[in-house]
Formats: structure tokens, C-alpha cells, sequence
């Protein structure tokens, strides 16, 4: 009995780290960041589409990291999904940087705010598993990127 109790404790431990993590993550305020314009064109619901995705970043050689945020619109102009990769680096003994880590998110706007939609973070082909996912769930199927 008590070692029931105890495993039942553990998991209800792990379960409650799992959800803090999630919900931890959050889009960073990226409005003072570097821009540059984008966009793709694929198909969405089975239509042609061509969708503006501005890409915003901030490289931070001082704390070793780097951001990234594109944000994908819906085709009236407001923000609908945004791709967020945060890159950890490594400075090495002879001056050049290394990546320790790469996390890459994935958002969808609702109601004016950022709700996490996917963690890509441990995924091992994240473009193939993106495009996949974006064909699945939102019937979107990015054909190119400019």
C-alpha cells in the first residue's frame, strides 16, 4: 500500500513538472527586435495562398543566445501562427561559437493572445515534422518560402 502511494506521488510530481515546463513557455517580446520581411506560398484548405511571414531576431553574443520569432498571417493581416527558435551557444577557446542547444516552438494567436501549440524542440528532422504538422492540423501545406 504505501509503495502504491509512493509511485502514485511520484507520477502526480512528474505530471505536475511536465505541465509547469508547458506552460512556462511563452512568445518572447520580440517588437524591438531586428526585421525582415518574408513570406510563403503554399496552399491552405486546398486554396492557392500566398501569406506574409515577417521574420523578427535578436542575436545576444554577450549571453551566448540567439532568437528568432516568424510570424505567419492569416491572409487579412492578423498574426496567426509564430515559429520561435532560441538557439544556447558555446563560445570556444579560439573565438567561434558552437550551438549547445536549439528549441523551437510553435504558437497560434487566439483572442489576441499566444497559446503554445507544439514543442519541435526534441524533434530530429523539425522541418519535416513542422510541414507535416501545419498539413495536418491547419490544412496548410507550405509549398515555398521568400
Amino acid at each position: 500500500m504505501r509503495q502504491n502511494l509512493l509511485i502514485l506521488a511520484l507520477m502526480i510530481a512528474f505530471s505536475f513538472l511536465v505541465i509547469v515546463n508547458v506552460q512556462a513557455q511563452t512568445l518572447p517580446d520580440f517588437s524591438q527586435w531586428e526585421q525582415e520581411s518574408g513570406s510563403i506560398s503554399g496552399t491552405l484548405n486546398g486554396k492557392r495562398v500566398s501569406l506574409n511571414m515577417p521574420r523578427y531576431f535578436k542575436e545576444d553574443f554577450k549571453n551566448l543566445q540567439y532568437d528568432d520569432v516568424n510570424i505567419l498571417n492569416d491572409g487579412k493581416g492578423n498574426p496567426w501562427l509564430a515559429f520561435n527558435t532560441k538557439i544556447i551557444l558555446d563560445k570556444l577557446a579560439n573565438g567561434e561559437y558552437s550551438i549547445r542547444q536549439t528549441q523551437k516552438f510553435l504558437f497560434e494567436s487566439l483572442n489576441g493572445k499566444w497559446i503554445l501549440v507544439k514543442d519541435f524542440s526534441e524533434s530530429v528532422n523539425v522541418d519535416k515534422d513542422t510541414l507535416d504538422f501545419l498539413k495536418e492540423e491547419y490544412s496548410l501545406e507550405v509549398i515555398s518560402r521568400g
